[in-house]
C-alpha cells in the first residue's frame, strides 16, 4: 500500500497503528527472550528502542486533534481501516485524560460497537467511561432518556 516507508507516517491513523504495533511487538520480544552474555548489549539496545507509552499517547492525541479541528467521528478518521476495540479504547482514554469528553465518548462508543468480545470487567469500565464522558460534556440526560431528548 505504501511504497515509501516515510509515507505511512504521514497518515495519522496508520502512524498510530504502526507505533502501537511496534511497541507491543518489541515489548513482547524483550520480555520473552532472555539474553545470553554475548547478546546482553543488543538486548539493552532493543529495550531502549521501544516507543514509550507517552509516544503512543501523543499519536492518539494527534488523532483527537484531527477529530476536533475537522469535526470528525471515529469512523471518519479510521476511514475503512480496521481499528480494533482496544485501540479505540486507548484513544478514548487519552481524550478523557485530556478532558475532551465529547471526543472520549465517541471513541468509547466506537470501541463498544467494534468489540466482538469484551471481558465483563472491561465492558463495565467502558460503560463507566461512556457515562462519565457524557456527564462531563452535558449529554447524560440524552443517554439515560433517549426518547425524551428527541422532543
Amino acid at each position: 500500500m505504501y511504497d515509501d516507508p516515510e509515507e505511512i507516517m504521514r497518515v495519522p491513523m496508520a502512524a498510530y497503528k504502526l507505533l502501537r504495533q511496534l511497541r507491543n511487538d518489541l515489548i513482547h520480544i524483550v520480555e520473552n527472550n532472555q539474553p545470553s552474555l554475548q547478546c546482553e548489549e543488543h538486548h539493552d539496545e532493543l529495550k531502549a528502542m521501544i516507543p514509550l507509552l507517552e509516544d503512543l499517547d501523543g499519536a492518539a492525541s494527534g488523532l483527537i486533534r484531527l477529530q476536533e479541528i475537522y469535526k470528525l467521528y471515529p469512523e471518519d478518521i479510521t476511514n475503512g481501516t480496521s481499528l480494533n476495540a482496544d485501540k479505540a479504547h486507548h484513544v478514548g482514554w487519552v481524550a478523557y485524560n485530556e478532558r475532551k469528553f465529547q471526543h472520549a465518548f465517541l471513541w468509547f462508543l466506537y470501541s463498544l460497537n467494534t468489540s466482538k468480545e469484551y471481558p465483563s470487567t472491561m465492558e463495565e469500565e467502558l460503560f463507566n467511561y461512556l457515562y462519565s464522558s457524557a456527564y462531563y460534556f452535558g449529554s447524560l440526560p440524552r443517554i439515560l432518556h433517549p426518547a425524551a431528548s428527541k422532543s
